[in-house]
C-alpha cells in the first residue's frame, strides 16, 4: 500500500500539469522566446552580440530578472491586477495577457500572446477542465 501511495504521489503532478504547452515564437533578428501556458515560465535564446540587462530593484519586476535582451525590453506584472505578480507582461512589442479568474481558463494561465489567443476547456464536456481547447491567430 505504501508503494502504491508513493507511485500515485509521483505520477499525480504529471497528470495535473500535463495539459500545458510551451508557446514559442521568433523575433525578426532570430531570438526565440517561449512562455509556458499554465506556469507562465519564460525562456529565451540570444543572437551573436546580444547583451543581457537585469532588474536591479523590484520596481520594474523581480530583482535579478532579465529586463533586456539585445534591443528587446522585457516587462513584468508588478501587481496581481493583470496577471500573477512577477510574470512577464511584455516582450518587445508582444503583450502577454493572463486569465485573472477561472471563468475563461485556469486563473494565472496565459490567455493571449500578441494576437495569439489561447482558449481553455472550462468544463469536462470537451476535455479535461483547464486543458487547452484551441488557439486562434498568431503572435505577430
Amino acid at each position: 500500500m505504501k508503494k502504491l501511495s508513493f507511485v500515485f504521489l509521483l505520477i499525480f503532478p504529471f497528470m495535473v500539469f500535463g495539459q500545458s504547452m510551451n508557446l514559442k515564437w521568433e523575433d525578426r533578428n532570430g531570438r526565440e522566446f517561449s512562455i509556458n501556458s499554465h506556469s507562465g515560465k519564460f525562456s529565451y535564446s540570444m543572437v551573436s552580440g546580444d547583451k543581457i540587462k537585469y532588474n536591479t530593484s523590484d520596481y520594474y519586476g523581480p530583482r535579478g530578472s532579465v529586463s533586456q535582451i539585445g534591443d528587446v525590453r522585457i516587462k513584468y506584472n508588478t501587481s496581481d491586477y493583470y496577471g500573477p505578480k512577477g510574470s512577464v507582461s511584455q516582450i518587445g512589442d508582444v503583450r502577454i495577457k493572463y486569465n485573472t479568474s477561472d471563468y475563461y481558463g485556469p486563473k494565472g494561465s496565459v490567455s493571449q500572446i500578441g494576437g495569439l489567443k489561447i482558449i481553455y476547456n472550462t468544463s469536462d464536456y470537451y476535455g479535461p477542465k483547464g486543458s487547452i481547447k484551441e488557439t486562434k491567430g498568431s503572435v505577430y
